[in-house]
């Protein structure tokens, strides 16, 4: 397989689902407005298309957001492989310059710094069993340990456009953390070697 075709497969099969997900979403207003107005009898059936159009947006946008994260994964190894999407037209090059643009965005960035400093503060809150059965998604142990080079990476992200891949292997660290730092398995050393690469990447500029 050429490198990128996961990556325009993913995102035709996107489009054709945002397209169909618009149609349906048509498709159930219309039919919810129609109830208001259609006499007995005739509505039953207008519910139940209204019914079947609301099943088929659900199911859509499971699709549609298992292909948007498909194609994020293809793109985010084109971006760490050195891709050279600059000043370029075709397909591939459209699609990972756009995945760029998105994780350049001051809202990501942001979301990301404020996720890091969360998961220090987390880190540094003494575990109890309540605290371990009440928590949502695990917590990324050892970051307190290295709140120094957290920072500089959260505060690099903060002041501005950095090096995308920096900003992938931080969301893949906060998303899917390996499983040596998931609690009772801390490996700080080796968190440490992965965030002190990022911090290398930032440095360097974009």
């Amino acid at each position: 397989m050429w490198p990128g075709a996961d990556l325009v497969s993913a995102r035709s099969i996107e489009r054709t689902l945002q397209r169909q997900r618009e149609a349906l979403v048509v498709l159930a207003g219309t039919a919810a407005a129609a109830l208001l107005v259609l006499p007995p009898g005739p509505d039953r059936l207008v519910g139940y298309v209204a019914a079947g159009a609301a099943v088929g947006i659900v199911a859509v946008s499971v699709a549609w957001i298992y292909e948007r994260d498909r194609g994020d994964r293809s793109a985010d190894v084109l971006i760490e492989e050195g891709f050279r999407y600059e000043r370029r037209s075709d397909e591939v090059s459209r699609a990972v310059a756009e995945r760029v643009a998105r994780l350049e965005s001051a809202r990501k960035r942001r979301s990301l710094a404020e996720a890091l400093r969360a998961h220090v503060e987390l880190d540094r809150t003494p575990r109890s069993p309540a605290t371990v059965r009440c928590a949502t998604a695990p917590v990324l142990r050892g970051l307190g340990e290295h709140c120094d080079v957290v920072e500089r990476i959260a505060a690099s992200f903060e002041r501005g456009a950095c090096d995308p891949r920096a900003i992938i292997q931080v969301e893949r660290l906060l998303t899917t953390p390996p499983a040596a730092t998931l609690p009772g398995e801390d490996d700080p050393a080796e968190l440490g070697h992965r965030l002190h690469r990022i911090a290398r990447l930032l440095e360097a500029g974009p």
